[in-house]
């Protein structure tokens, strides 16, 4: 699959659709908010987990990519926190998809204890990243929180 099928399978919104990513090391987020730009989304960056916990509530964000090991805030906490806030103000959870080279089932079943709803284990391809896009784009905004995807635990 090339990077137009990609495109296509994404099936860029009419309305773009907000990502927060929070990555610490700038060559991947570079990469990885050049493949969102390319697929009609728009993208904030945040280098760590405790920018990514005060950028949160400012913006309507349709989902969140957290890399799990950075410094000042790692994110796992940081997700714990989101969802404290999630609940605290009565919102709907927005998917927070891992991004890690960590790719255990330990290691994935604590990023789902966090509160992840997915993984993604770096380094990732284009095409991975646009199935996962639509996967987890549609389900912001459900009342109900267990439409939200949980992260499988079994590979």
């Amino acid at each position: 699959m090339d990077i137009q099928e990609a495109m296509e399978m994404s099936a860029a919104p009419a309305i773009r659709k907000n990502v927060l990513l929070v990555e610490d090391y700038q060559p991947n987020a570079l990469v990885v908010s050049t493949m969102l730009d390319i697929f009609g989304y728009d993208c904030e960056i945040v280098t760590n987990g405790a920018e990514a916990l005060r950028q949160f509530p400012e913006g309507n964000y349709d989902l969140v990519l957290m890399d799990v090991q950075m410094p000042i805030m790692d994110g796992l906490s940081a997700t714990r926190m989101i969802r404290n806030l999630e609940r605290e103000r009565d919102l709907s959870p927005t998917p927070i998809i891992a991004m890690t080279a960590q790719a255990s089932l330990d290691f994935r079943m604590k990023c789902a204890e966090a509160g992840m709803n997915g993984f993604i284990p770096k380094p990732f391809s284009h095409q991975h990243l646009a199935a996962l896009l639509e996967d987890f784009m549609s389900m912001k905004g459900e009342n109900n929180r267990d439409d939200i995807p949980k992260m499988p635990t079994e590979n």
